[in-house]
């Protein structure tokens, strides 16, 4: 799921639920988050909880806020880990971003926390500069300095285009801290075939004893009908024999749909004048185009034959969510793949995802044994601007067995309905309700009070 726009059908998450389980019928509640929006449906706020079963009460475990500016773009990113020795919230990693009128992004720089002196403090940062046509053509990096508390330069790269916008020229500079200047250090040249596809990229190397350009590799590629790339082949420069030497090789296959169903890497073997193979993958879809199948090998150079690394299989519903993912791992003894484990989806009519379950292979029992399960739980997103305390209300446990507890609203009156709006239950002033007459299902509770009139969904077990 998109992390800060997941939602569908006019919904946006609220909150996650996770129960571990030690068997099928044994469960512990251990995990929920929280998410807030701003009045534009970006994602500002998502805090996670571990249940305490010692204090029975949720405490806090970690969280990220999201900013944006005026048209939509994010400016920050922040997480936070909950320190129960400070009793407050402590740096992890920090992400701020600046952008241009075009909306192009112009700096991206990452902070990290400072542990002795309790604040951020910068990690690097990078400065994108544009043309009239939005191609990038500056990049600049520094890394930050902690000993004189200032940006270092570390490396710029400068982008040169055709009047298509075709990239034909990168060139890489270096920051000399005894010169306080940029020296130039590396580039590389871009070649197109008539029908505009990269056909060649050579790089070379600034040589400042004879103050000028020497080669450094080059990258050849070639094409099948459709325009997928087939082939890439590298070599280095050998400047003793003045010859390129062949160094690493990209073989790429696909459908008659086009999906890339191959891919094959080599490295030059000099002993032998010949290519060795290296790693491959193959990929399978199916008819709508989805993804079904990831296979990763090895080459073994001792039984000169392919070994299983990892695989991946999907399956999908009707609509294109992916409904199942397992996970294998090659056991090289028998020479097969087992079983490792595996996520289950379910989604609601709108392609909410509202359930995941995670399950491992036990090899003993040669069969799967569940984990944990995560509900997903939505509520319609708000025509005006949101009222801030609505995201610290609350109802769990979320399944319900029994008893349904409300938080952050005193004594609201209690409302509770079917999906076909029917009014199943009520209370006046009430900070519980006793939910173990209905039936198994999903239910809406709006609670009221002369503040807020909110609702939310919950499962009844």
């Amino acid at each position: 799921m998109d992390l800060l726009k997941s939602s569908k059908g006019g919904l946006q998450l609220d909150s996650t639920y996770r129960y571990n389980f030690e068997s099928e019928l044994d469960s512990t509640l251990t995990r929920r988050e929280l998410f807030s929006y701003d009045a534009y449906g970006n994602r500002i706020l998502q805090t996670e909880y571990r249940w305490s079963s010692d204090s029975h009460e949720w405490l806090y475990n970690s969280k990220n806020e999201w900013e944006y500016d005026g048209d939509g773009n994010l400016i920050l990113d922040a997480r936070y880990n909950w320190n129960s020795g400070l009793q407050a919230w402590v740096g992890g990693l920090k992400y701020e971003y600046e952008y241009d009128g075009d909306g192009n992004r112009v700096l991206y720089a990452r902070h990290i926390w400072d542990w002795d002196t309790h604040v951020w403090m910068g990690a690097w940062k990078n400065e994108y500069e544009y043309d009239g046509d939005g191609n990038r053509i500056l990049w600049i990096r520094h890394d930050w300095d902690s000993d004189n508390q200032t940006w270092m330069g570390d490396w710029k790269r400068e982008h040169e285009y055709d009047t298509d916008g075709v990239l034909t020229l990168f060139t890489e500079y270096a920051w000399d801290p005894n010169i306080q200047d940029w020296v130039i250090d590396r580039k590389s040249e871009y070649e197109y075939d008539a029908d505009g596809t990269l056909s060649l990229v050579t790089g070379y190397i600034w040589n400042q004893n004879i103050q000028d350009w020497v080669k450094s590799w080059k990258t050849e590629y070639e094409y099948d009908g459709d325009g997928n790339r087939i082939l890439g082949e590298n070599h280095h420069w050998d400047s003793d024999t003045q010859a390129w030497i062949a160094n690493w090789r990209q073989e790429f296959e696909f459908d008659g749909d086009g999906n890339q169903i191959l891919v094959k890497t080599y490295d030059w073997d000099s002993d032998t004048q010949a290519w060795i193979a290296n790693w491959k993958q193959e990929f399978e879809f199916d008819g709508d185009g989805n993804q079904i199948l990831i296979k990763t090998y090895f080459w073994d150079s001792h039984t000169q034959a392919w070994g299983g690394s990892w695989k991946y299989e999907y399956e999908y519903d009707g609509d294109g969510n992916r409904i199942l993912m397992v996970s294998y791992s090659w056991n090289s003894d028998n020479q097969t793949w087992i079983e490792s484990w595996k996520y289950e989806y379910e989604y609601d009519g709108d392609g909410n995802q509202v359930l995941t379950i995670y399950s491992s292979w036990q090899q003993d029992t040669n069969d799967w044994q569940l984990v944990n399960k995560r509900f997903f739980y939505y509520s319609e997103m708000p025509v005006g601007i949101p009222h801030e305390a609505d995201s610290q209300i609350l109802i769990y446990p979320n399944p319900v067995g029994h008893v349904l507890y409300v938080e952050g609203i005193e004594s609201p009156d209690i409302r509770i309905f079917d999906l076909s709006g029917k009014l199943v239950l009520s209370r006046n002033n009430a900070a519980e309700v006793d939910v173990s007459g209905l039936s198994t299902g999903v239910y809406l509770i709006q609670l009221t009070d002369n503040q807020h009139s909110i609702i939310r969904r919950f499962v009844k077990q």
